[in-house]
């Protein structure tokens, strides 16, 4: 049996469910993030991506399930300030939304350095070219986690069809042959 060293992972989330007024918004969320990782959320609107965020940063309580920031609770995380949330705002889903080319190339660069210095980013998005360019990981999320892992190995037209309801990924990866 392998034994785990939660000291090793700056984000972990088991098994979390949330509900609003008895309507399951999430349910059954796995994550394990390490030091220098980036991670993209990948999900449609409507599938749990913003609440997983709430959860993650005490936000909202969960029903069910375990955080851990650095080995310890989000409110501890809270407290000591190891953890940064920059919400969606009146229009702005993502990092990339809205931007020019140049603020893109400048957004993207800040977040390999902060990968290089060890930090952990998780990030919402919707631009499929920044999940193949820069995430080590995706999460690929409707209601639950539908597929995680490194993103060579998740990023699939399957995994993503699945993630989209049945909508096929051709505007990614071009029709099928």
């Amino acid at each position: 049996m392998e034994t785990i060293n939660y000291q090793n992972f700056r984000i972990e989330a088991e098994n979390i469910c949330v509900d609003y007024n008895g309507k399951v918004a999430l349910y059954d969320a796995n994550l394990r993030l390490k030091p220098g990782q980036i991670c993209g959320l990948v999900g449609m609107n409507g599938a749990g991506k913003t609440t997983f965020f709430n959860a993650l940063t005490g936000f909202v309580n969960i029903s069910k399930g375990k955080i851990r920031i650095n080995g310890e609770s989000v409110r501890s995380a809270q407290k000591d300030q190891t953890i940064a949330y920059v919400p969606q705002n009146e229009g702005i889903d993502e990092p990339f939304s809205g931007v020019d080319i140049r603020t893109e190339k400048l957004i993207s660069e800040l977040f390999i350095q902060f990968k290089n210095e060890g930090k952990t980013i998780l990030l919402s998005t919707h631009d499929m070219i920044h999940v193949r360019e820069f995430c080590d990981l995706v999460l690929l999320i409707n209601k639950t986690v539908v597929a995680y892992g490194e993103t060579s190995e998740v990023f699939t037209p399957e995994n993503i069809t699945t993630t989209f309801g049945g909508i096929s990924p051709d505007f990614l990866f071009g029709p099928e042959s």
